[in-house]
């Protein structure tokens, strides 16, 4: 599915995008592991977050936002901005990939 929307919308980020998620967001979902492993700092209830775990939620988030400005503006004629969201998109994209490199 996530190929077929990359491929009708003409990018390439869906696809990635999910291969990334698709662990912690099943975890998350279905068995619940993560979400209670993060309820705890030792023997604390308290959440416990990294910095970079911060930073990969607020950045999922707006990717998110971008994903369904998108395909609104582009079905209100707004192609400019549409094109300004492709260029924000792969600017992100960029920037995740190197990240990830330097781990």
């Amino acid at each position: 599915m996530s190929e077929a929307i990359d491929k009708a919308c003409g990018i390439d980020f869906f696809h990635d995008f999910k291969i990334r998620s698709w662990y912690a967001l099943n975890s998350y979902t279905h068995t619940g592991i993560l979400q209670l492993g993060r309820r705890f700092t030792g023997h604390k209830v308290e959440p416990s977050y990294t910095d970079g775990e911060q930073i990969e939620v607020i950045q999922a988030s707006t990717i998110s936002i971008l994903l369904l400005v998108r395909p609104f503006l582009m079905r209100h004629g707004q192609n400019e901005a549409a094109e300004s969201i492709d260029k924000l998109g792969d600017s992100l994209k960029r920037r995740l990939a190197q990240s990830e490199a330097l781990r």
